[in-house]
């Protein structure tokens, strides 16, 4: 009697640690496990939100569906929900839900997923991988909370009420290994888990929490030790949290040695700027200058992919979506910033998507109609069409419609690989006549065409004023001549020639011209770039500044310029960007 008695109590805890469904209105700690489900095909994780109600709860609603429409085509309503379980990590607090079965994951379309109240952080997958055999989806919260767990058709609903707890220091051995944790090179036998980051940019691993630095510093010999051949380019660091605070992306370190690097010489004087974006380049900026988009690299053992993230002038970013991109060559906001058209790189095909604000959808264009070659684009006035220049062997060029996807010709001709740009009802690139590159301006309305210049690389202002050019002038030595066009008088105006050409654009309000050129290697010393301005109107070319090794574009204000290094990390060369005073 007395073991039946044993085994029944046995069994009412287990019970009360392991629950199933709905968990009726009790909140529950979070050191409790909640499980569900019944097995399901084609899982696709739909949609996450999150929502506060008036009380302070914060109801997490995961949506589900059998199938994708953006992966296959077909896509249907779910009965139950999949096989899952939820739990949490600790310091910092995490809500972790494991999957069965999960073959989709279409929430990736929207990258923030966070309420009004601050209580949900962030949100990334893991996948399985090293002894994982289920999906992951981690939630990061800012504080501790209490939790209950209900079902419907096609939907997990947590809720979450903040717990008000301690705020107490912590030490913690962090490490940014979560491609290396993704892959499985990184084994759960480390003892660390993934934390997005303060900024939300990253996900990093991170150790338990210790009271003690010593602690902290003996578990990261012992990790260096352990996982030696994995560590040999990357670092693990210290890092001290205060009341559940984040680790930073980099750490202090590299910032400082970043912000203390010289990078311009004005006048005699080395000058310094502090890092804008860490690990990421500037891909565009939008009409309105209101923000732009960022590329961060990101590297494992394997492959090499980069996140896409909408950065403000304040330098408070978000990311784009969850997804994943290869090396974007290039990307631009619609005329009226409601869509981002960018082309990723995937060794020999290039890829076309657009990103859609208002909803947070990513559209794929469909390469084998448009081509897996795509060497320009440009929007319409109107943002309503995509003028590429893409194909497949040989580039055509050719209109993409926003609004039904539908992808035609706009003159059926082979052409050559060159930029596009739309302005009003004319189009611009380069062609061949008579054996040599020239540039010619196309009526939309007439297909009428008529050169302008023989150049071999050009680009046109916002206002469709003007256009610059570039034609060789030496080229066993790679000197070439840049030319300013003035499209409403036809005539040509020589800005700079004899030079090797670096970047080249206007400013913002198209009164400027602002280029780079190769400084006297004899002389230059580590300033290896002289970088000039050109007055539109007055026609005075004035030297700013030298600087070194680096890529520049406009920014955001018109007195200040975007500069990109690169520099070393882990074995591993970086970008890093800085915003540049011009005067």
């Amino acid at each position: 009697m007395k073991k039946s008695l044993t085994l029944i109590l046995v069994l009412l805890m287990l019970l009360g640690l392991c629950a199933c469904g709905d968990n009726g209105s009790d909140f529950m700690s979070t050191d409790r496990t909640v499980s569900g489900g019944v097995v399901q095909n084609d899982v696709n994780l739909k949609e996450i939100s999150a929502d506060k109600a008036d009380d302070g709860t914060v109801a997490v609603r995961f949506s589900f569906v059998n199938g994708s429409i953006t992966a296959t085509g077909n896509e249907s309503g779910m009965s139950g929900v999949p096989e899952y379980s939820i739990s949490f990590c600790e310091n910092p607090t995490r809500l972790v839900l494991s999957l069965r079965n999960l073959s989709y994951w279409d929430f990736q379309q929207n990258g923030s997923i966070k309420d009004e109240s601050g209580l949900v952080l962030g949100c990334f997958k893991v996948l399985p991988a090293g002894g994982r055999t289920h999906a992951q989806v981690y939630l990061n919260l800012s504080s501790a909370a209490e939790f209950k767990v209900e079902e419907a058709d096609g939907a997990i609903i947590v809720y979450l009420h903040k717990k008000d707890s301690p705020a107490a220091e912590s030490y913690h051995v962090v490490g940014n290994l979560f491609y290396e944790y993704q892959e499985g090179s990184l084994d759960d036998e480390a003892e660390l888990t993934p934390t997005v980051t303060s900024d939300g940019s990253a996900v990093v691993m991170i150790s338990r929490a210790f009271s003690d630095i010593a602690e902290a510093e003996a578990m990261k010999a012992e990790l260096e030790q352990k996982y030696s051949i994995l560590l040999e380019n990357k670092q693990l660091r210290i890092f001290r949290s205060e009341g559940g605070s984040l680790p930073a992306y980099s750490d202090s370190g590299v910032i400082n040695e970043l912000n203390e690097k010289i990078l311009i010489n004005r006048g005699g004087v080395g000058e310094s700027a502090n890092v804008f974006f860490v690990d990421g380049r500037m891909l565009c900026v939008s009409n309105d200058g209101t923000k732009a988009v960022f590329s961060r690299k990101e590297f494992s053992d394997i492959y090499e992919s980069e996140k896409l993230f909408i950065v403000d002038n304040n330098g408070n970013s978000e990311k784009l979506t969850e997804y994943e991109t290869t090396s974007v060559a290039f990307a631009m906001f619609s005329p009226d910033d409601k869509y981002l058209f960018y082309v990723e790189q995937i060794e020999g095909t290039m890829l076309g998507s657009i990103y859609r604000f208002s909803d947070k959808k990513l559209i794929s264009i469909d390469e084998e109609v448009l081509g897996t070659f795509i060497t320009g684009a440009s929007w319409s006035d109107d943002s309503e069409y995509i003028y590429l220049m893409a194909g497949n062997d040989i580039p055509y060029l050719k209109k993409y419609s926003v609004s039904d996807g539908q992808i035609s010709y706009v003159i059926e001709q082979e052409c050559i690989e060159t930029e596009i740009f739309c302005s009003g009802s004319n189009l611009y690139f380069n062609t061949v006549i008579d054996e040599k590159e020239a540039l010619i301006k196309l009526d939309l309305k007439s297909l009428e065409s008529e050169q302008l210049a023989s150049c071999d690389y050009f680009t046109v202002d916002s206002t469709g004023d003007y256009i610059l050019y570039v034609k060789p002038y030496n080229e066993q030595e790679g000197r070439s001549v840049l030319s300013l066009y003035d499209i409403g008088k036809r005539k040509s105006t020589t800005v700079i020639e004899n030079v090797m050409l670096g970047e080249y654009f206007f400013s913002k309000d198209s009164g400027k011209v602002y280029f780079a050129v190769d400084a006297d290697s004899d002389a230059a010393g580590d300033f290896v770039q002289k970088i000039f301005e050109y007055d539109i109107k007055s026609g005075i070319l004035t030297e700013l500044f030298m600087s070194i090794d680096a890529d520049f574009a406009p920014s955001w204000d018109s007195d200040e310029l975007i500069m990109k290094i690169s520099y070393e990390k882990n074995g591993d060369m970086y970008p890093a960007t800085y915003r540049i005073k011009i005067k």
